[in-house]
């Protein structure tokens, strides 16, 4: 197997060791009560070497039998998502027993169709606990219907809408993605506008951005001229989905149900000569009834969220 997404998880940085801890602990923390059968702990795109299931593993959450096999007891607890059938092939043989669905994550939750959704065993893994969205690639943005679309966002709603089926589900995301920006200059615009109009909406949000952002940075945001990323250091590009990407889930979902607490907000790599500048998240959906009465205080709330626990992972695995 030659993907970047293989071969990343094949070097195993300290950075990266240290995101997978912090998924984990967050399971482990939640483990305790999971009804078991009732739905998924943990659906993942794990790569063919399913770092993050070793861990679950070595932790004891999902236990195994003496001959190596996942425990029948723990056999619907995790669920991998493989669209390559090499990688299927190594998982299933690393980890005897484990539930593969073979599909790209957007095929599995049918994410270009607004009317239909996954059904049967596919809905009921979909409703995971946890669910993480590990990619490696970038957030691309696009217009539809003269409408501004980020597709991997368009995704993590369909996630929200099935968790919002009968019963109602609270559920985790973990999200990463890599901080380059290929946008056209109109999406350019349209997020810097996006952003700008949010930073007059809600001052602790501004605040937040611009310490975050650099008063350069943030300036910058506001101007009509698109930026040009190219240009930039990779730490603005992670700068700018560390403020771009909890707002707009927060945007998309505050009127459907859906109160969005980002949890962690932090940027790894981006350091030469070979480290790919990486933004990760941890964030919470927890259905709040207020949505469907006052939504912009549930919008405004989950904004405040968005960067109140931003840092960084530092080449060893630090935290700061």
């Amino acid at each position: 197997m030659n993907r970047p997404v293989d071969r990343a998880m094949q070097r195993d940085r300290p950075a990266k060791a240290a995101v997978r801890e912090i998924w984990v602990n967050r399971i482990a923390a939640g483990a305790s009560r999971h009804e078991q059968g009732e739905r998924p702990l943990y659906l993942t795109l794990s790569g063919a070497h399913g770092r993050d299931i070793e861990l679950l593993i070595q932790r004891g959450i999902l236990s195994l039998t003496d001959v190596g096999s996942i425990a029948e007891s723990d056999a619907d607890l995790v669920v991998a998502v493989e669209n390559s059938p090499d990688a299927e092939l190594a998982l299933k043989t690393k980890f005897p027993g484990l539930k593969v669905v073979r599909q790209a994550v957007q095929d599995l939750i049918k994410s270009g169709n607004l009317l239909r959704g996954p059904t049967g065993v596919h809905e009921h893994y979909c409703r995971a606990s946890f669910v993480n969205l590990d990619l490696d690639e970038p957030l691309g943005g696009k217009f539809e219907t003269d409408q501004l679309s980020f597709p991997v966002l368009q995704w993590i709603a369909k996630f929200a809408e099935l968790h919002a089926k009968r019963p109602v589900i609270h559920w985790v995301l973990f999200l990463t993605l890599q901080a380059q920006i290929p946008w056209e200059p109109l999406v350019c615009t349209r997020v810097q506008q996006n952003l700008a109009e949010n930073f007059g909406r809600v001052p602790r949000f501004a605040e937040s951005a611009r310490a975050l952002l650099g008063d350069d940075l943030y300036e910058a945001l506001s101007e009509r001229d698109p930026i040009d990323w190219r240009s930039r250091p990779p730490q603005d590009s992670q700068h700018l989905l560390m403020a771009l990407v909890p707002k707009r889930l927060a945007q998309m979902l505050h009127d459907r149900g859906w109160f969005v607490r980002t949890v962690t907000n932090y940027r790894y790599g981006g350091e030469p000569p070979h480290a790919s500048p990486m933004v990760t998240w941890v964030i919470e959906f927890h259905w709040d009834p207020r949505s469907s009465v006052t939504p912009d205080v549930v919008y405004s709330e989950g904004l405040q969220t968005a960067l109140a626990s931003v840092g960084s992972i530092e080449e060893d695995g630090t935290v700061s």
